[in-house]
């Protein structure tokens, strides 16, 4: 059974109640990856007013930094070992929302122009030469099950994709404000508006999923425009014009 999170002191993605461990199994936790990003907690925003243009801009407290288990050379590794699978995704990502995909680039591009923006910058030019997703982050979480929630640092027309590997079985992905249930075994892969629709999973045994997604603060700082929605025109609009019928045998 999927619950609400449960409000507390700590974020319920640490929360150890979530976490299932049993003898051989995969040790239970989060592990974050990401070029660049805030500190977790550290997303403080302070707006000040230009006076001479009536407008507002925005100013972090805190400098977009490597995320710590990416500075780590086990973290280095495990992402050249999934060069190519995210670069799968980078290339789905690009058929069924272009314009994610294009923001996702130039957010790469910006980072490689000017990687002084980024604190330990020696470090995100080796990992600009490895990463090969145009997503911001890549988080892997073993043994967890998902309460109901939003991804509320995203932004609500982007998509997250979630990955899930392993021996699990029995594993469901719900969306309880559509009345929807899936499947959600190992070596699936789904694709939702994260913060736009509620979401829970569980799964039973052994696994793991890894989450790609993207910072909508980060994009900010780093002035890269937020894509807006998916249409049927971005997915049908780059396809080659075809007959069916048009063929010889």
């Amino acid at each position: 059974m999927i619950h609400k999170a449960v409000p507390l002191a700590t974020s319920w993605r640490v929360n150890d109640s979530y976490f299932q461990h049993e003898p051989g199994w995969v040790q239970p936790g989060n592990i974050n990856f990401s070029p660049a990003w805030f500190q977790q907690g550290h997303e403080v925003r302070n707006l000040y007013a230009n006076y001479y243009t009536a407008s507002y801009f925005p100013q972090t407290s805190n400098p977009l930094e490597v995320s710590l288990d990416l500075c780590n050379p086990i973290g280095q590794e495990f992402i050249r070992d999934t060069t190519t699978s995210s670069a799968l995704l980078g290339a789905i990502l690009s058929i069924i929302h272009p314009e994610q995909y294009r923001a996702g680039m130039k957010f790469l591009q910006r980072l490689a122009a000017e990687p002084e923006l980024v604190h330990k910058a020696e470090i995100l030019k080796q990992i600009l030469t490895i990463w090969s997703s145009p997503f911001g982050v890549m988080t892997v979480i073993s043994n967890r099950d998902t309460p109901y929630h939003r991804d509320n640092g995203s932004c609500y027309s982007w998509y997250d994709f979630l990955m899930p590997l392993g021996k699990g079985k029995h594993g469901r992905l719900e969306l309880p404000g559509l009345g929807l249930r899936y499947k959600y075994d190992p070596m699936t892969l789904v694709a939702i508006t994260g913060r736009l629709l509620q979401h829970g999973a569980v799964c039973d045994g052994d696994r793991a999923v890894i989450v790609y997604y993207m910072r909508r603060t980060v994009f900010e700082e780093l002035g890269v425009q937020e894509a807006g929605w998916s249409t049927t025109y971005d997915l049908f609009a780059n396809l080659p014009a075809t007959n069916a019928f048009d063929f010889e045998i």
